[in-house]
């Protein structure tokens, strides 16, 4: 009968919507698990290199190879490796947290990246910023990875150069683009991103 047919197609619906809804929760929980199982991995590996190399920069200072002044530099390498290690952890920390899906959040953890990095080594950082509504929510994954494209043109700049003057370009137009200039080189690092909205 005709209501029967109904109730069948209802039924096949309604089936349907569920099965798409329960696959999309398990991408979910997978993508989930997988990025705790990678975040598991990196913090395990950060902490382990941190602590070896405190170790060992800590027993050749006990051990009597140094002079009180470089005693002195020696100490002062732990303090800023340590420094970096609790940074690190917390670089950690906000990458799993939702509530920092949001533009505002990113370029808030740029800035104190660069004032861990550049500025606390002297060099002058200037931030230029086009295109970017703060408030506006960002996909984890994308935030995740922009931060961590970041971080690397960041320590390229302080392992590669003798900069002192530092400016960084952040625009969305509607592809996000970071551009870094020094005043060694007078060259640029470009990265550009689609973005997902």
């Amino acid at each position: 009968s005709l209501v029967s047919t109904e109730v069948i197609t209802m039924s096949i619906l309604v089936g349907y919507l569920m099965k798409i809804y329960i696959n999309k929760n398990i991408e979910s929980v997978q993508h989930l698990v997988k990025m705790r199982d990678q975040i598991s991995t990196d913090l395990h590996d950060e902490l382990g290199s941190v602590l070896t190399q405190i170790s060992l920069q800590s027993d050749l200072v006990k051990s009597g190879v140094y002079d009180e002044n470089q005693k002195v530099e020696e100490l002062d390498k732990i303090s800023q490796i340590s420094r970096k290690a609790i940074h690190s952890m917390s670089d950690f920390v906000w990458n799993v947290k939702p509530e920092n899906d949001i533009w505002s959040s990113l370029l808030d953890r740029m800035r104190d990246h660069t004032d861990l990095m550049l500025e606390a080594n002297g060099i002058d950082v200037t931030y230029e910023i086009k295109g970017i509504v703060f408030e506006e929510t960002i996909e984890g994954h994308l935030r995740q990875e922009l931060f961590m494209i970041f971080k690397e043109a960041i320590t390229n700049i302080v392992k590669h150069g003798d900069s002192t003057k530092v400016i960084i370009k952040l625009f969305r137009d509607p592809h996000f683009s970071m551009i870094f200039k020094n005043d060694v080189n007078k060259k640029s690092a470009q990265n550009h991103k689609p973005l997902l909205h």
